[in-house]
């Protein structure tokens, strides 16, 4: 009896996991993004705030297709100085159609030290 309540706790928690998964995750723009009408999506860039550089739009989107929801900084693990983290960029698909999403890693008055060109469809 107590490993039929176990293999049923189990088989539970994994229908749940299965059931909450968070919007999909995008960090390579060579492959082109797919989402729908209502959809999030998150992209994941590495990054290192104790040097100075931050990802930053480098155009203005086009919020009839895609909305930016926000974008955060978080710590790798381990944290300290130095130590590098990512930022996660979290976008909502508002309308139909193709666009992109243009970033660059900067630091205030320098050139980019990289840039990101994702491509998103939106059906």
């Amino acid at each position: 009896m107590r490993l039929a309540r176990t293999a049923a706790a189990l088989m539970a928690s994994l229908f749940l996991a299965a059931c909450t998964t968070g919007p999909s995750e995008f960090s390579d723009p060579a492959v082109p993004i797919g989402v729908k009408v209502g959809e999030e999506f998150v992209i994941v860039l590495p990054s290192n705030a104790s040097t100075g550089y931050r990802w930053s739009l480098a155009a203005d989107l086009e919020t009839s297709i895609v909305r930016l929801l926000i974008a955060e900084y978080r710590e790798g693990n381990g944290g300290g100085l130095g130590a590098g983290g990512k930022e996660y960029w979290r976008f909502g698909a508002e309308g139909r159609g193709t666009t992109i999403i243009p970033l660059r890693y900067v630091r205030a008055g320098g050139p980019p030290a990289e840039t990101a060109i994702f491509t998103v469809t939106v059906k």
